[in-house]
């Protein structure tokens, strides 16, 4: 993720795919920059299956991928960066 993207930044993006409950950007607790990934909660699971449709997302101008985890009936979203590998 971008070093701009904040937790707004993030859940203003993601509410385009349905209703987020929560979004945090992980931090570097001694630099206060990020870490460059962050987690969406969305009220719905199906919000969560829509947003995975799409292979990466654009949020601040960096393409990020998301990946999905369900712990305690909360709908988390996993966002990372996306990562192209050469060979």
């Amino acid at each position: 993720m971008s070093k701009n993207t904040d937790a707004g930044s993030l859940k203003e993006y993601f509410s385009d795919f349905g209703e987020v409950v929560d979004s945090v950007v992980m931090t570097d607790r001694m630099t206060g920059e990020t870490r460059g990934f962050g987690f969406i909660t969305f009220q719905n699971f199906t919000d969560v299956q829509s947003c995975l449709k799409q292979p990466s997302h654009l949020v601040d101008k960096v393409q990020v991928g998301a990946n999905s985890g369900i712990t305690c009936e909360v709908q988390v979203l996993v966002v990372v960066p996306h990562v192209r590998y050469r060979y």
